[in-house]
């Protein structure tokens, strides 16, 4: 079962670096009223909602209808103002009120997983849901276990007047049709970035198809696994390396400068 619902309230510092503005194409968003430095922590939030791992779908469901009826009528609003996926409103849902239902889509829609696999839970955090998707994004976001809150850092320079996006894919290397199969499964909409749709577009997706493969060529070298059609495995320890640097390289090209780039 979920917890009791708890207050959603960004970190102190965090409304000097956004406003919450009108984006073309993409509804709200937030953009940067200031100059922001990698590394700067831009938002820490705790969630407004949230589930307990490893209950029964009956069980979560009941769990967040409660603490949505509990809700202020402050919080409430704040959810209410939140973009969801009107195909999350289903029979199961509508058993509810119809209210309920659609803050349980928004839930749906905008929440993400607390922690590795989301061992600790399922949140929704109002202020986070903000950050429209971008391929390459500006900013990453973690669970912090000892805090218990999103939290929101820039991983390379944000100028004044640019938005703030994240990714809400799995990973970097992945082809465009995949993108777009990911985005539109998940929350019904195509991404128009400068990565899916700019002038240097056909370049990102060649690097990005063969950071796929070397990613797939990597895990299976680990993993002692026979090579697939079209993926050349490595075979020593200094060809796994020199590999893994033609993907740091790529990732560098592809100017990707978040926890992928560690990870290589």
């Amino acid at each position: 079962m979920a917890s009791d619902t708890v207050d959603g309230e960004p970190c102190l510092t965090s409304e000097q670096f956004f406003q919450l503005l009108q984006v073309s194409g993409k509804g709200h968003g937030l953009v940067a009223s200031q100059s922001i430095k990698r590394g700067t922590c831009i938002i820490e939030e705790i969630p407004i909602v949230w589930l307990q791992p490893n209950t029964s779908e009956q069980e979560s469901e009941t769990a967040l209808a409660r603490q949505l009826s509990e809700l202020s009528s402050g919080k409430a609003t704040t959810i209410d103002e939140l973009y969801y996926d009107t195909r999350k409103i289903d029979s199961r849902l509508l058993q509810h009120s119809r209210l309920t239902a659609i803050r349980m889509a928004i839930f749906h829609t905008n929440s993400v997983s607390m922690g590795d696999a989301g061992q600790y839970g399922t949140g929704l955090f109002p202020l986070f849901s903000r950050l429209n998707h971008s391929c390459n994004a500006n900013v990453h976001h973690s669970f912090n276990v000892t805090t218990g809150k999103e939290t929101v850092y820039a991983v390379r320079q944000i100028n004044k007047g640019e938005e703030l996006v994240t990714s809400y894919m799995p990973a970097a290397w992945r082809t465009r049709k995949q993108r777009t199969e990911h985005l539109q499964q998940g929350w019904n909409f195509s991404c128009a970035c400068k990565v899916c749709v700019g002038p240097n577009a056909a370049n990102s997706e060649r690097r990005r198809e063969r950071m796929l493969k070397i990613d797939q060529a990597l895990a299976m070298y680990d993993k002692g696994f026979k090579p697939l059609a079209g993926v050349k495995i490595p075979f020593t320890a200094r060809q796994a390396l020199i590999i893994s640097e033609e993907m740091l390289s790529l990732l560098r090209e592809d100017t990707i400068t978040d926890f992928q780039l560690a990870q290589v």
